[in-house]
């Protein structure tokens, strides 16, 4: 049996806030999905190490805290806790303690440290919302990873959030995403326009000096240490970075690869449904199989790019949410992979 060792669980697809770039379109509107109490139970027995949470807003979801329980009963980590942290007072903090006899990391959304550039996505007390969770969690002892999501509004504000980012020793690694074409985001285009990348180049410099003492990662360049170790993609490897290593369920029961295997509605990355099957039968099964077969040759273009080295291929996904279809190129990633690599040289990607 082909080996998972992280799930994804979108526990729900609601949410207080109304993001305008949010890829899954969470908010207060819309079905309440939950997922089944068996599924940790599963994903015990298929060999699952740790599992992460998300949603939405995870914590809005009415099985947050008996999945908690159930995660600590089956002997799974739960590694990581993505939340805007609107909900994380003192009282929650400690219940989760009590639940898992520890904290697991969390991940929070920070994309300025002011109202101008904090607050454009996510609505009005966003940034102060957030930046006071991570200075309370920093007084729990907790481990804290924050996710800015880049667009026009915020892009020159980058130096600043580090520089906040640094004061904070709890907080050990920064990750910069810009906008997916998908959800909400997918309706403005203003969000995430090519002239945005040449921040990301200067951000990816910054990630290379010795006194940092965060780890930064750039969403969709596949492979996260590319900024600190010479690697390279060949045309023989599988595309995607999540193969053999993590599974996405979705609040509905969906099984896919990544976050945006599941927004793009390819059949490629929808591999069963929960509610239908166990886990051990879509890990098993001819879906999953024919995504593991995929190689980068498969995709004429990318097989034969000069770029292949440092691009791999970009996101099959992200391709399709593009228009690009699932052999066509991931043209955002591999501009991005290719203006890292010309801005820093000899020093990343060979």
């Amino acid at each position: 049996m082909p080996s998972v060792n992280t799930i994804l669980l979108e526990l729900t697809n609601r949410c207080h806030r109304n993001c305008r770039h949010c890829a899954v379109s969470a908010g207060q509107e819309g079905t309440e999905h939950s997922l089944p109490s068996y599924v940790v139970q599963q994903a015990a027995e298929i060999g699952v190490r740790r599992i992460d949470l998300t949603g939405g807003e995870p914590m809005l979801s009415p099985t947050f805290f008996a999945t908690l329980a159930e995660i600590a009963n089956a002997g799974i980590t739960l590694s990581v806790c993505s939340t805007t942290g609107d909900l994380l007072d003192e009282c929650a903090i400690r219940r989760i303690r009590s639940a898992l006899s520890y904290l697991p990391v969390f991940c929070i959304s920070l994309d300025g440290c002011d109202a101008v550039s904090g607050d454009y996505l996510r609505g009005a007390g966003a940034a102060k919302s957030a930046m006071n969770t991570i200075d309370r969690l920093g007084e729990f002892g907790a481990e804290v990873w924050v996710v800015t999501v880049l667009h026009t509004h915020n892009a020159r504000s980058l130096l600043q959030i580090l520089k906040w980012i640094e004061a904070r020793n709890w907080i050990t690694r920064w990750k910069i995403s810009p906008c997916r074409p998908s959800g909400r985001a997918a309706e403005s285009g203003e969000l995430f326009p090519s002239s945005i990348q040449e921040f990301i180049v200067d951000i990816a410099r910054v990630a290379q000096s010795d006194s940092l003492p965060i780890r930064i990662k750039i969403a969709d360049l596949f492979k996260y240490n590319w900024l600190y170790e010479s690697e390279t993609y060949a045309a023989s490897e599988h595309p995607c970075k999540y193969l053999g290593e993590t599974l996405t369920i979705s609040p509905s029961g969906e099984v896919a690869p990544c976050p945006p295997g599941l927004e793009s509605g390819y059949s490629l990355f929808r591999f069963g449904n929960i509610h239908r099957e166990c886990l051990r039968e879509i890990v098993n099964g001819s879906r999953y199989s024919r995504f593991r077969m995929v190689t980068i040759r498969d995709f004429e273009t990318c097989a034969s790019c000069a770029l292949l080295e440092i691009c791999g291929g970009g996101c099959r996904a992200l391709a399709c949410l593009s228009g690009k279809g699932i052999k066509g190129c991931d043209l955002v990633s591999m501009d991005r992979a290719k203006r890292i690599h010309e801005g820093l040289g000899s020093k990343c990607g060979g």
